[in-house]
């Protein structure tokens, strides 16, 4: 979209105004571009066809005697911003929820990965949220959101950034389950952060959060076994370690000592069957 530029002078000393103009809504460093010839009458069009956006204007009254005044300096509306921005993550997504001016067409949402990388998308402005998912390989940090009312796409009249919101992504990363028939896990030591919340039985699954920790890792168990069961340790998609349980009347296991790092995604299963030899 394209505009044009008047101004009405209000100065009846002076025969002509030297004016000059810039966009300021896109750039840090406005280049202005003088007016030529110098106008005599008001109002005055300054500009025709240029692209949409917020401009600084200034002028300079010339008396007939070629005495100038000090310059006036007048800005066109800018973009008003929005008006409220929120986020909060949910099912893997970063879901923002926002209001903007009802005549913004469109909004655009920003986004900064604790990572260092980055998002920005325009979206049209209709107020429901916007649920951007979650790249691929961040497991926890913060990220950082901001939002601006978008004026005119075309000519890139964005509204400046919003107060920032700052959204914290610590996703469960400890899973314990257990499908060993006749005992039930009863605590488990060795997870940094992690304090196990009940009793594992036959069937139950826990999710919670650990740190980064070195050691070994065990589980006391009451009950008796009655079959063979072993116990696994998965890290991402791989079981590192297998333990066969105790056919005993409770007991104990525990696994070799690991290194854990806080981002690693942990599995501990009860299972039926002997480990492989």
């Amino acid at each position: 979209m394209s505009i044009n530029l008047s101004i009405r002078f209000q100065h009846p000393g002076a025969i002509a105004h030297q004016v000059s103009y810039a966009r300021i809504d896109n750039t840090s460093n406005p280049v202005f571009t003088n007016v030529q010839p110098n106008p005599t009458t008001s109002p005055a069009t300054i500009a025709t066809n240029i692209p949409n956006g917020q401009y600084q204007i200034n002028s300079i009254p010339i008396y007939a005697d070629g005495r100038k005044c000090d310059p006036i300096t007048i800005f066109t509306d800018p973009c008003p911003g929005l008006i409220s921005i929120s986020a909060v993550i949910s099912a893997g997504a970063i879901v923002v929820s926002y209001l903007a001016p009802s005549d913004a067409p469109k909004v655009k949402i920003n986004v900064a990965y604790p990572n260092g990388g980055s998002f920005s998308k325009l979206y049209v402005n209709d107020g429901n949220d916007i649920a951007i998912p979650i790249p691929p390989g961040i497991t926890s940090g913060d990220f950082i959101v901001t939002g601006q009312s978008v004026c005119d796409e075309s000519s890139g009249f964005y509204s400046p950034p919003s107060s920032q919101v700052t959204v914290s992504y610590n996703p469960d990363n400890l899973t314990i389950v257990s499908s060993g028939v006749g005992i039930v896990m009863n605590s488990l030591t060795g997870l940094s952060g992690f304090t196990l919340p009940q009793n594992i039985a036959p069937g139950d699954e826990v999710t919670g959060l650990h740190g980064s920790s070195f050691g070994t890792i065990t589980f006391t168990f009451t009950g008796t076994p009655g079959l063979q069961l072993n116990a696994t340790l998965q890290i991402g998609n791989q079981v590192v370690q297998c333990k066969n349980i105790p056919n005993t009347n409770g007991g104990t296991v525990s696994f070799n000592a690991i290194a854990i790092a806080a981002t690693d995604i942990i599995r501990i299963s009860i299972n039926t069957g002997s480990c492989p030899t």
